[in-house]
């Protein structure tokens, strides 16, 4: 008795997804470095309050996430991620004088911005 090969079904076709651009992580660490160090220098030309360095961790970081992910197009997380990951030692180093935790809410609000602008991107697609 010859034993038949058993045949798997075959599987759903998955779109592979696109391959990350260089151009677009390039843009994000340049957004991030740009847009933090000029809301920086704005908070230490106005005064320096507490509420005002917010701009300079949480507002500029998200706008230059949502640029990122409306550049590319596709995997604006991953790209603002990456951009802003580059950025870190840039802002720790230059922008908030030794400061990590400011360094890592700018990173983190940066990938936010992308992911939240590539989660709306797709539901406007579908």
């Amino acid at each position: 008795m010859q034993k038949r090969p058993t045949v798997n079904p075959p599987k759903p076709n998955r779109v592979a997804k696109p391959p990350l651009r260089w151009t677009g992580i390039l843009f994000a660490l340049a957004a991030n470095t740009l847009l933090v160090t000029l809301a920086d220098s704005l908070v230490a030309r106005l005064g320096g309050s507490l509420n005002l360095e917010m701009l300079a961790t949480v507002i500029a970081p998200l706008v230059a996430g949502i640029a990122t992910a409306l550049y590319t197009g596709e995997r604006g997380a991953m790209h603002a991620f990456l951009g802003a990951l580059l950025s870190m030692p840039i802002l720790y180093l230059v922008v908030f004088a030794g400061a990590w935790p400011l360094t890592v809410f700018a990173m983190a609000f940066c990938t936010l911005g992308g992911a939240f602008t590539e989660i709306a991107a797709r539901r406007r697609l579908r």
